[in-house]
């Protein structure tokens, strides 16, 4: 069977989140792909190229490209610069020929990936798999339209679309028919070590204890009902475990009874699991 080498351009670091694309990398590593996972947190000055961002797991090395003018997070994406696509277009090139990767299959989840791609496939024909996994449009008003109008790009330049949500797959047919339903799962191995109470919050803690699992964030968290559960239901412990942006945790700064908390994914997440009392899905759970 042929294994694919994958060069996989995420929306998310390695760390410290544990999401979708994350799985996803590593499902296909378990099935003999190497995967070359590219970090959005692109290397700003300097010339073209990239660095080693170590080995995670088994199959998986991940890398930093740049270079660019200025720092550049493709999850919070402002228009490229024409040198600065080509320069990032540039370093992917030299990526895949540094880690000799054969034809690799593009694995794309962001958007903003779609200016520097589109100058790489000028280049190498390489076939395009994009992974829609949320309503990008939907993160920052700003970026809306330049959003749209590369993610309309990267549609056409795909061989695949994947679609995490019906409602997603639904707004993709209606451009392109190579459109895929995957939704989101549950790692069920791992979370199964949490069926036993750990107990490990309870020096912490006071139970209930009512936990979150994701990022949090201004965009999409809904702050102000965290703190009306908080003050309606003082005697509750609600854990928000993951990275919260600085403006959320001054939003939620002197509310006794939250209690932020970031672990290492995907490692310790079974044991806070196994502490709490119950996980409701606040808006903008991002667990997948």
């Amino acid at each position: 069977m042929y294994h694919p080498d994958v060069l996989f351009l995420s929306m998310l670091p390695w760390e410290p989140r544990y999401q979708r694309p994350h799985h996803v990398a590593l499902g296909l590593a378990s099935r003999g792909c190497r995967v070359t996972y590219v970090s959005p947190q692109l290397a700003p000055g300097g010339s073209p190229g990239w660095s080693d961002q170590g080995d995670p797991a088994e199959g998986i090395r991940t890398a930093k490209v740049g270079s660019t003018a200025r720092p550049y997070a493709l999850s919070h994406p402002f228009p490229w610069a024409a040198e600065d696509r080509a320069a990032t277009a540039t370093s992917l090139e030299m990526l895949i020929n540094d880690h000799a990767l054969r034809c690799p299959l593009v694995f794309v989840n962001a958007p903003a990936w779609s200016p520097p791609l589109a100058d790489l496939l000028r280049r190498m024909r390489l076939p395009v798999i994009y992974d829609c996994l949320d309503e990008h449009t939907g993160w920052d008003v700003e970026a809306a339209s330049w959003l749209r109008r590369w993610e309309d790009e990267l549609l056409h330049a795909s061989q695949l679309v994947l679609a995490a949500s019906a409602v997603l797959e639904r707004r993709l047919r209606r451009k392109v028919r190579n459109v895929l339903h995957v939704p989101n799962g549950c790692d069920v191995d791992h979370f199964a070590t949490a069926l036993r109470h750990s107990g490990i919050l309870r020096n912490r803690l006071s139970p209930p204890i009512v936990g979150f699992f994701g990022a949090a964030g201004v965009a999409w968290f809904d702050t102000a009902l965290v703190v009306a559960v908080a003050a309606a239901r003082p005697q509750w412990s609600i854990a928000l475990v993951g990275p919260i942006e600085d403006r959320v945790g001054e939003l939620l700064s002197g509310v006794p009874n939250i209690h932020t908390l970031l672990v290492r994914f995907p490692t310790k997440i079974s044991l806070v699991t196994a502490a709490i009392s119950t996980s409701p899905s606040f808006p903008g759970s991002s667990t997948s």
